[in-house]
């Protein structure tokens, strides 16, 4: 069963998001996506549906220092959680969006893997092959959402209210 949530966004955003992540006038979300972590983030748990969850393992904590405006919040062990998926599908947006920028200097992709982890000093804490096989599935997704839009078939407009 799925659900349609609607965003308010300026309209830039709204064809950005849609060329970015849809071929469609509705964005279809993965759990465990980019834009799947931010909405875990901000939709509210129904406490009877859902079983808490637990951290991720080979985690470590990172420590966010908060300005004073937002001390009076609270951070739940839940968001804190889904507040670390959404920075590793952050981590992978990143590197994707890296190497496919990359590979037209290189021509290689395990080239512009290496340097994308020697750029962050991370060589030592991931491996190469896992690099790759995410690179891959994710470059391979988005450049089939490319493939849909061409010259011969340019994307539809979508009826976005004007302010």
């Amino acid at each position: 069963m799925s659900t349609t949530v609607k965003i308010p966004v300026h309209p830039h955003v709204h064809k950005f998001l849609l060329h970015r992540f849809s071929s469609k006038d509705v964005i279809c979300i993965d759990v465990d996506s980019f834009l799947g972590s931010i909405f875990q983030i901000a939709l509210e748990r129904i406490e009877y549906k859902l079983k808490p969850r637990t951290q991720p393992a080979n985690t470590i904590e990172l420590k966010f220092k908060l300005p004073n405006s937002l001390c009076h919040l609270n951070l739940s062990d839940d968001a804190a959680i889904n507040l670390g998926r959404f920075l590793y599908q952050y981590y992978k947006e990143d590197i994707a969006s890296f190497v496919d920028g990359r590979i037209s200097i290189t021509k290689n992709r395990s080239e512009a893997i290496s340097y994308y982890l020697q750029v962050n000093k991370i060589e030592d804490e991931i491996e190469h092959d896992s690099c790759e096989k995410f690179v891959s599935r994710r470059l391979r997704v988005r450049n089939s959402y490319l493939r849909n839009f061409s010259r011969d078939n340019p994307p539809k407009a979508t009826n976005v209210p004007k302010n």
